[in-house]
C-alpha cells in the first residue's frame, strides 16, 4: 500500500494538530484554487445546503481545476488502500448549489489514527467548500 496521501502535493496545509490531524486548502499545480466538483454519490438536502452521501457505502469525489482542467481525486471509497471501488458503474454528476457559481474553494480536514499520520488511512475526512456567492463555508462531505 502506498502510504503517501494522494493529494498531499495539492494541499496547502495550514493546520497540524499533534501529528493526528491536518487541515489545508486544495491548490492545483498551476496555482489555481477554484474547482468544479464531480461525484458518484447522492446529493441530499442539508439544513443550509445540499451535501453528499455515499451511494451503496461508496463515493468518489473529484475536483476539476477551473484554469487548466487537471483532475484531482479528493476522496474515494478505497482511501485506506483496502476497500475496492465498487461505484465505477455510477455516472459522475456535477455538484451544484442553486443560484451559486460552480467554482469552489475546497478545504480538507483529516483526522488520523495515531500511527498513520498523513497516510491514506484516516478516521475522518471533512470536505468543505466556499465561493464568492456563499457567506460561509458549506460542508460538502463528512465521512468515513
Amino acid at each position: 500500500m502506498d502510504n503517501k496521501l494522494r493529494i498531499i502535493d495539492n494541499l496547502n496545509i495550514y493546520e497540524i494538530h499533534d501529528n493526528v490531524a491536518i487541515a489545508g486548502k486544495l491548490m492545483c499545480d498551476c496555482g489555481c484554487h477554484l474547482f468544479s466538483i464531480y461525484h458518484t454519490g447522492k446529493v441530499t438536502k442539508g439544513i443550509l445546503a445540499p451535501y453528499l452521501i455515499k451511494k451503496d457505502k461508496q463515493i468518489v469525489i473529484r475536483a476539476i481545476c477551473k484554469d487548466c482542467g487537471k483532475s484531482i481525486i479528493i476522496f474515494d471509497s478505497k482511501i485506506d488502500g483496502i476497500k475496492p471501488i465498487m461505484c465505477d458503474t455510477y455516472p459522475e454528476e456535477k455538484f451544484q448549489i442553486k443560484n451559486i457559481d460552480e467554482n469552489f474553494e475546497i478545504v480538507l480536514k483529516y483526522n488520523y489514527y495515531q500511527n498513520d499520520f498523513k497516510t491514506n488511512k484516516f478516521v475522518d475526512c471533512f470536505i468543505k467548500i466556499e465561493n464568492k456567492d456563499m457567506k460561509k463555508v458549506k460542508q460538502l462531505y463528512e465521512g468515513w
